[in-house]
């Protein structure tokens, strides 16, 4: 499975962003631009 192999890493750093987000806006929920900026640096 890609999850496990490829996409592992960037799974790992997005899930580390929205951490960091929830932190800082108390947990509201994800909207599509936090969404964006979170995969963003995710990838960086």
């Amino acid at each position: 499975p890609l999850d496990n192999g490829v996409f592992n890493a960037s799974k790992a750093a997005y899930r580390k962003e929205l951490q960091k987000l929830a932190s800082l806006t108390d947990s509201a929920p994800v909207d599509k631009v936090n969404f964006i900026k979170a995969y963003a640096k995710a990838r960086e």
